[in-house]
């Protein structure tokens, strides 16, 4: 699932957000100091940043203006500066989108989960697919986690390539041999898929018991879960 970095210094308010987003299987860090925020965000992306604009040490304008001189990832402020001047100035410096205070977490959650969903369609538009910390690049036929490259045989690609283009679809394993190898025959004792399921997981360095990209559906066949 997506991670989620909030910052904001109301220890209420954070821990309100934390309960609705953890609810929705949200990874969340949150921190109460700017300074501390800065320094985690310059060593991590986040999938979505929630920022607060009154920071006592630093002003959410300052870290997001600081954060786009090398990073890009949806910002959401979330502030009880209200008025139009501060919704200019959050967007001008880079905001994604601005929330108002006080604020009904229904809306936060809705307003995250649209932007995700833009974010999913301009990434298929431009022909690649993020999911968690792994990104398909399907013009350059390359896989990367947290940007670094991963080296996959034609056969491993391929069965990344056709489960993320299923995303949400369980996809029998004779179904995806023949549709990752072309091949019309399918030896259901050789096993060669699930051979292949493994060797792509070492090489995510994924779980086993618990996989968070390819999920085995027993007796069924093979899945990318869709978030939304």
């Amino acid at each position: 699932m997506e991670n989620i970095v909030v910052v904001d210094d109301d220890k209420e308010i954070a821990e309100l957000l934390q309960i609705y987003l953890r609810n929705e299987g949200y990874e969340l860090k949150v921190f109460h100091s700017g300074t501390e925020a800065l320094c985690y965000l310059s060593e991590h992306d986040p999938d979505l940043l929630l920022l607060d604009v009154m920071i006592p040490d630093m002003d959410g304008f300052e870290i997001l203006r600081k954060i786009r001189k090398r990073k890009y990832y949806p910002v959401i402020f979330i502030s009880a500066k209200d008025d139009s001047y501060a919704v200019l100035e959050g967007l001008m410096s880079g905001g994604d989108d601005y929330i108002k205070k006080p604020f009904n977490p229904l809306e936060v959650l809705a307003r995250i989960k649209g932007m995700f969903r833009m974010r999913k369609a301009y990434e298929s538009k431009n022909n690649v697919f993020k999911y968690n910390d792994m990104l398909i690049d399907y013009g350059k036929r390359k896989v990367y986690i947290n940007e670094g490259g991963i080296d996959l045989t034609e056969t491993e690609y391929r069965i990344l390539e056709v489960l993320s283009k299923n995303i949400g679809k369980i996809i029998e394993t004779e179904e995806l041999f023949k549709l990752v190898t072309g091949e019309s025959y399918y030896n259901k004792s050789s096993n060669s898929m699930a051979t292949h399921i493994r060797n792509i997981r070492l090489k995510l360095n994924d779980s086993f018991d618990e996989p968070k990209y390819i999920k085995t559906k027993w007796g069924r066949g093979y899945v990318i879960e869709d978030h939304y």
